[in-house]
């Protein structure tokens, strides 16, 4: 199974400031993902983008993984932004089970 993509950004100050998540979104590598996400949460920026894209698969433990980061977010007072990128399929899977209001997708 292919991997997936983890990227960060940092400003000067070496705060992150975007994060790129792409490739295979799925229970496979729901843990890798996880220590990702864990890893950068002391180092953000008080304001950061998440851009999701080149998503390959895409399944509910990524979902989890992504509301949890959001309740971090929001209980640390830091501002978000996210960018999905996602094939009609997949857009239209997130939406009809319910999950468009909470991961921004519109």
């Amino acid at each position: 199974m292919e991997d997936f993509i983890f990227k960060k950004t940092t400003n000067e100050q070496g705060l992150v400031e975007i994060l790129e998540l792409s490739g295979m979104l799925v229970l496979d590598n729901s843990e890798k993902i996880k220590n990702e996400l864990l890893n950068v949460i002391q180092c953000l920026n008080n304001k950061i983008r998440i851009e999701i894209k080149d998503v390959q698969e895409i399944d509910i433990t990524f979902i989890q993984i992504i509301l949890a980061f959001i309740n971090y977010l929001d209980d640390n007072h830091i501002l978000y932004k996210f960018g999905w990128s996602l094939t009609a399929e997949l857009q239209t899977l997130l939406e009809n089970v319910g999950f468009s209001n909470e991961l921004f997708l519109n």
